[in-house]
Parts: structure tokens; sequence; C-alpha cells
């Protein structure tokens, strides 16, 4: 009995063992391992490109602003929103759903 007790406890202590390392503990045997580096992949860049919007051309006038912008012409004058296309005139009043952003009045 006693010669049994002490084959299950070698044979249970060699299947423990245990190896640390700086990656991790590893029970033993360690596994056969083989690294290999990932392969190198050459990837075209996107057909598009990214570009922000141009800033609109203002157009400085003794008395006001004209800005140009997507081929029409914006003036804002005495409170309101004005687009023509050319940059004398004639103006037309533009809607206020194309005002633009941070200028509704309240």
């Amino acid at each position: 009995m006693k010669r049994l007790v002490l084959i299950g406890s070698v044979l249970l202590a060699t299947g423990c063992a245990a190896v640390v390392t700086p990656q991790g503990t590893y029970l033993e045997p360690l596994p056969f391992a083989v690294t290999v580096a990932p392969s190198v992949v050459a990837v075209e860049p996107p057909p598009y490109v990214n570009q922000l919007r141009p800033l609109p051309e203002v157009y400085l006038y003794p008395d006001r602003y004209i800005y140009s912008y997507g081929g029409l012409y914006y003036h804002y004058w005495n409170g309101g929103w004005y687009y023509g296309r050319e940059r004398r005139g004639p103006w037309y009043n533009l809607p206020r759903n194309y005002y633009p952003r941070g200028m509704h009045r309240r």
C-alpha cells in the first residue's frame, strides 16, 4: 500500500510540475512551438480622399460682405440673407431652411 501511494505521489508530482516564465506559467512538458512572424502585406491606399469643404470667398465692399459658395453669391443685410447668381445682384430672399448654421434668428 505504501508503495502504491509512493508511486502515485511521484506520478502526481511529476505531472503537476510547472514552469514560470516572464510570458506566464506553463505546465510541463512544454509543447513544441514554432513562432513565425506575420507576412508583410502591401495594401493600396483607398481610392477616395477625405477633403474638407472649401471656405467661401468673401468680397469686401464698403458697406457689406458678399460670400461666394457653390456658384452662388450670398449677402447678409438688415437681419436677413439674400442670394444671387451675380455679385452685383439681383438679390433674392434666401429661405430660412438654407440659412447658415448659427445664423437663425430666435
